[in-house]
């Protein structure tokens, strides 16, 4: 996990997994009473990068979800990711399809 502080409070958060020289970041969040001006999360994700590189440790940083606007101003590289659902139990996977919303037939 990554935390952005201004002074004595978290401003935005990324939750993150890392394994193979590479981080994940799987969701970010931020306090949205700061003045947009401020933008924490990408101050955080400018900040986080730098340590991250200057570490040397890691290779790859990923940002699982969909390719946004700003992702694509820190590099060219898009691939798709693929979601999966395994159900241990048949009665999880018929639990699930019934919250899905079923297609009109029209």
């Amino acid at each position: 996990m990554v935390r952005y502080w201004f002074n004595e409070r978290v401003v935005a958060m990324d939750l993150c997994i890392e394994g193979a020289a590479c981080i994940v970041v799987l969701k970010t969040t931020y306090d949205e009473s700061v003045p947009a001006h401020f933008s924490p999360a990408l101050l955080m994700r400018e900040e986080a990068c730098r340590a991250l590189f200057d570490e040397a440790r890691l290779q790859h940083i990923e940002f699982y979800g969909r390719v946004m606007e700003w992702h694509l101003r820190w590099t060219d590289e898009v691939r798709c990711l693929y979601h999966l659902n395994y159900y241990r139990w048949p009665l999880l996977q018929r639990l699930h399809a019934a919250g899905r919303p079923q297609p009109t037939t029209e």
